[in-house]
């Protein structure tokens, strides 16, 4: 673990050990969360994965998604005020829109990358994500529709372009780099499995608590279910 890695380290303990008002600071971090996946910053992300359990998803989470999107996308910077004004309008809120938004971001700053670590390192993030909420997995319906609505609004701010010249992505590509990241896709909604609720419901306490993830080490259960507990499978 290199110098920035412990200091995160440190500062995400440190605030899980100090009262909730901290700890709520550190969960109001959602745009700090996007421009670690702006700037491919994927190993801070999986430190702070490894401190708190449930991915808070909020307006200001959505609104900072999408203008780094666009960052990503090279769109010009003279065009965010406009973007904000069409973000304040749209009615996509809905965690499940956020969550396929978040997946168009990670696809989006990869292909930009064009570095296998940086790609591996990304999967992994997306995968700790998944392993860490109670959601259902993705379907391709719910992808196209955000993907459709994605491609829309750049048609709205760029009506005498290509679109297919500013989106270098297909709905094909985002489906296959969410299949082959979280293993799995599901053709309609679908519960997550008891055994996945049970431990997001056991790291959520724990997180609760400040016990994330010192804690895990504590219980008193065998080696393999306390392993499943710290997401490494």
């Amino acid at each position: 673990m290199n110098q920035e890695s412990k200091a995160l380290e440190y500062l995400f303990q440190h605030a899980q050990e100090t009262n909730n008002s901290a700890r709520r600071k550190i969960s109001e971090i959602n745009c700090w969360i996007a421009q670690c996946i702006t700037f491919t910053n994927f190993k801070a992300l999986n430190l702070y994965f490894k401190h708190h359990n449930v991915l808070e998803l909020d307006a200001e989470y959505y609104r900072k998604t999408i203008m780094d999107i666009l960052v990503s996308m090279n769109i010009p910077v003279c065009v965010f005020r406009l973007i904000q004004a069409i973000v304040g309008q749209d009615r996509i809120r809905e965690r499940r829109h956020m969550l396929c938004l978040q997946v168009f971001h990670f696809c989006i700053v990869t292909k930009v990358s064009h570095n296998s670590i940086n790609i591996q390192e990304a999967q992994e993030t997306l995968r700790l994500i998944w392993k860490s909420i109670p959601d259902a997995f993705l379907c391709l319906e719910e992808l196209d529709v955000v993907f459709t609505f994605l491609k829309r609004f750049l048609q709205v701010l760029f009506p005498e372009r290509n679109i297919e010249s500013i989106f270098h992505l297909s709905i094909e590509q985002v489906s296959k780099f969410y299949l082959e990241t979280v293993y799995k896709m599901e053709s309609h909604l679908e519960p997550r499995s008891l055994q996945h609720l049970c431990r997001v419901q056991i790291r959520e306490r724990l997180s609760h608590n400040s016990q994330l993830p010192k804690g895990l080490e504590q219980l008193m259960v065998p080696s393999k279910i306390k392993s499943y507990l710290q997401l490494e499978f």
